[in-house]
């Protein structure tokens, strides 16, 4: 009895865990973030391919846009199921499925669930600007970082190659004003060689850096006042001495 007992509680566990994990990984894709002026923010995001049968793309170009809403949706579905972390190949292997139309090699279960259940969500409105409209209006310079493979090469069909990346990029606010910004979920980037693969991401951790500002007036005026008050001081004193000799 305990033995039973003590095996429900774990699979509880392990649910309740794999829905914490869920929820985050979906809170930080959706994730509004402000950039006052002059404020930057590092976006690490993940990607995954798009064209199978491909080569993974060694370096990324900044972002061109957003993939279709299929694919968009078949990328959030997976997200608020966690299945970018439980089981990053099955939710590659849909993302195949779903825009080549047809059954990739190795797609099981998961990849089934995900092409059946994708058209079922509603992607979440977003608030704020989309950081390539804001790029593209001129208010954020956008540098883009590492990118790099995560995980190890599989074989899929004929091919044997890495899937699954991650990357880094830089927004820098540069305009006057506060922005409110959002990574869209299914941010593409494209390559320009024809052999290569095109990436839809997400974004999974953003830092926002504040500028540093100049040390507060009241440290600069410091000492100042001080000669302020010590000149006041020494003038009153001087009256007393005047109206002492007076006397």
């Amino acid at each position: 009895m305990r033995f039973m007992l003590r095996s429900l509680v774990g699979v509880l566990l392990v649910l309740f865990a794999v829905q914490v994990s869920a929820a985050q990984s979906e809170q930080t894709a959706t994730k509004t973030f402000t950039l006052a002026p002059g404020a930057k923010a590092t976006v690490t995001y993940q990607g995954f391919c798009v064209d199978f049968g491909k080569k993974f793309p060694t370096t990324l170009s900044a972002p061109s846009g957003v993939v279709s809403d299929q694919l968009q949706s078949t990328l959030y579905y997976a997200l608020t199921k966690d299945y970018v972390t439980s089981d990053p190949l099955q939710v590659q292997a849909a993302i195949w499925n779903v825009n080549e139309n047809q059954s990739i090699p190795e797609s099981a279960a998961v990849a089934e669930e995900i092409q059946q259940q994708f058209a079922s969500v509603t992607l979440p409105a977003m608030q704020g600007t989309s950081v390539l409209d804001a790029v593209q209006a001129g208010d954020v310079k956008l540098t883009m970082g590492d990118w790099h493979s995560v995980g190890d090469q599989v074989t899929i069909g004929t091919v044997t190659d890495y899937y699954h990346g991650q990357g880094q990029l830089t927004l820098e606010n540069t305009s006057q004003k506060s922005l409110q910004l959002y990574m869209p979920i299914g941010t593409l980037f494209s390559s320009s060689d024809t052999e290569v693969q095109n990436i839809t991401s997400y974004a999974s951790n953003i830092e926002v850096s504040t500028p540093t500002l100049p040390e507060t007036s009241a440290l600069h005026e410091a000492p100042l006042l001080g000669l302020a008050l010590l000149a006041g001081m020494l003038l009153v004193l001087s009256r007393i001495v005047r109206r002492s000799l007076r006397v």
